[in-house]
């Protein structure tokens, strides 16, 4: 991309336009820091303290030549609060700028597509909701939706919410009794979130930045670096008007942008001077048009994650927490379907599931399952989801185990890590049974949604011989050699198995000897049924994994 054109010389102290009294500053053991711009080679004194009492923070920064850059890293600072922070230059001309109703404590980034930018009016018991978000110390900020060719410094425009305190007026809308107002209400997901941390940490202040553009694809919000780092980028596919209805949310091809970076520039490099405890995700759908790009989905949102932490003060373990997709109903028509597979099983859905888990290969990684919280009767189209709370409780679980170190805090499913099979001659042909071994998180025991054994969704790949074992990805049904196969799950009852954390499933093979090893597929398809989970209720995720001839115990 071509270098930003330089912004104008300052000619006095100016403060970055994402900070501002009532905003929220991480509290420690980080050390958070102030920026803006001043004359090249003036100092910058930052002092915070209570108002008319004692600094309990003070920093220096000097201006950068040429571009008139400062920034001024404060010592660590408990949480606490309100403060003052005055700011001022050695340039006698200068005025001094002074912020009131600072709090010190958890700082968290929320941005992605239109589940992100979804208000609380719309989530399932919204007046309860609604009428009960009144948290002085929980700061809202939210920008316009702009977009930039080039990464910017400031801002474009005025904030749509300035680190207001959360009210049912900030958070679904002055007209929330009546009418749903995107363009004053807060995102419910983000809010949800860090109303459940705010509670769970004893109250301490939460600031919370909403940077969420409905209908937007991964690309828009990767930088030019985090683009270069994935070799292929294809498009996202075609996108059609919204025709369910009128709705808050609705997107068409017209009314987001596409260029790539475009809302990095605009809606995330203003903020990547901050020190943040985390960023929350949710953003997918727009990549699961087209099968390959969904798959290429996996090498971005690892490199999207990557280079945030890079750009967020140089943070490499930055918490990132994102939400999978989960079981969309409705109108599919835009999205491509799986060769063979039938109306309900849509490649780039399921393919974008598999490229979403792919991150948790990263450190400091978390992924909030939502595959059994599909919304049938969403009366804001088929894309969205009510279940707002479920989905960032979730979440939130997962923060609280991972950033803020409750290890015992059952936060995840159960995770499969092993499988093996066994043929059993069978008068219908050769019978394979599967055992799926899986890790537990929490409570012992595996339990399945209470509907009939033969709906639940494990699948098998049976192949002819010639075409040898699958990779997790190969889904190609060439010449009609091979199929997935739905599978029959032993036993029947609700508690699949309470003590050895295994489940076994059996399919009858086609060919008179099936490739091996064999493919096994969970929860695959649009809207999968048939869920698997914990006595807690956090399901197990979508996994294809390769199954292994168990040799101690073989039949035939």
């Amino acid at each position: 991309p071509p270098p930003p054109p330089p912004l104008p010389t300052p000619t006095g102290l100016h403060l970055a336009n994402v900070l501002g009294s009532g905003m929220v500053l991480q509290r420690s053991p980080a050390a958070s820091r102030i920026w803006g711009r001043a004359v090249p080679g003036d100092v910058v004194a930052v002092k915070i303290g209570v108002p008319g009492g004692v600094a309990v923070a003070v920093g220096n920064g000097t201006a950068e030549a040429g571009t008139g850059n400062w920034a001024v890293r404060l010592p660590p600072i408990a949480a606490g609060g309100p403060y003052s922070v005055v700011i001022r230059s050695t340039r006698p001309t200068d005025p001094i700028i002074t912020l009131t109703d600072v709090l010190v404590g958890e700082v968290h980034v929320c941005s992605g597509q239109s589940n992100m930018d979804f208000t609380l009016a719309g989530v399932f018991n919204a007046s309860a909701e609604c009428a009960a978000a009144e948290y002085p110390s929980l700061r809202l900020f939210k920008p316009q939706r702009l977009a930039s060719a080039f990464p910017l410094f400031d801002l474009s425009g005025s904030a749509v919410l300035n680190w207001t305190h959360a009210t049912p007026n900030t958070t679904c809308g002055a007209a929330w009794q009546t009418t749903l107002d995107r363009s004053t209400g807060f995102s419910a997901a983000c809010y949800l979130y860090a109303q459940e941390l705010h509670q769970s940490l004893g109250g301490i202040p939460i600031g919370v930045i909403d940077t969420a553009w409905g209908g937007t694809p991964i690309e828009v919000w990767m930088s030019a670096q985090a683009m270069a780092a994935c070799p292929n980028h294809t498009s996202p596919g075609p996108t059609t008007a919204n025709t369910e209805g009128d709705h808050p949310w609705s997107e068409t091809a017209s009314s987001f942008p596409s260029e790539s970076s475009s809302l990095f520039n605009a809606m995330i490099a203003p903020f990547t001077p901050m020190v943040a405890a985390g960023f929350l995700w949710w953003q997918g759908e727009s990549n699961a048009r087209t099968a390959e790009n969904a798959i290429e989905y996996s090498c971005n949102q690892k490199a999207f994650i990557t280079d945030l932490r890079i750009k967020f003060d140089a943070t490499p373990q930055l918490p990132f927490v994102f939400v999978q997709s989960f079981p969309l109903y409705g109108n599919l028509s835009q999205f491509q379907p799986y060769p063979g597979g039938g109306g309900d099983t849509l490649e780039g859905l399921s393919e974008l599931r598999l490229s979403q888990a792919d991150s948790l290969e990263l450190a400091n990684v978390g992924m909030a399952c939502t595959i059994d919280l599909g919304d049938v009767g969403c009366p804001f189209t088929w894309q969205h989801n009510r279940a707002k709370r479920q989905c960032t409780h979730r979440a939130a679980l997962i923060a609280r185990a991972v950033i803020y170190g409750e290890q015992s805090l059952v936060h995840r499913g159960p995770e499969p890590h092993s499988a093996t099979w066994v043929r059993i001659p069978h008068v219908r042909g050769p019978y394979f049974e599967i055992d799926i071994n899986f890790t537990l998180f929490g409570s012992a025991g595996l339990f399945r949604a209470p509907v009939p054994v033969s709906i639940l969704s494990f699948e098998v790949l049976l192949s002819a011989p010639s075409h040898g074992p699958r990779d997790r990805r190969d889904t190609d049904a060439a010449a009609g050699a091979e199929y997935w196969v739905p599978a029959t799950v032993h036993p029947a009852e609700q508690c699949i198995d309470a003590g050895e954390a295994t489940i076994k499933i059996g399919v009858t093979s086609f060919f008179d000897d099936a490739a091996i090893p064999l493919t096994v597929r969970y929860a695959h398809g649009a809207f999968p049924t048939g869920i698997v989970h914990n006595l807690e209720g956090l399901p197990v995720a979508p996994f294809i994994l390769v199954a292994i001839r168990n040799t101690s115990n073989q039949s035939s």
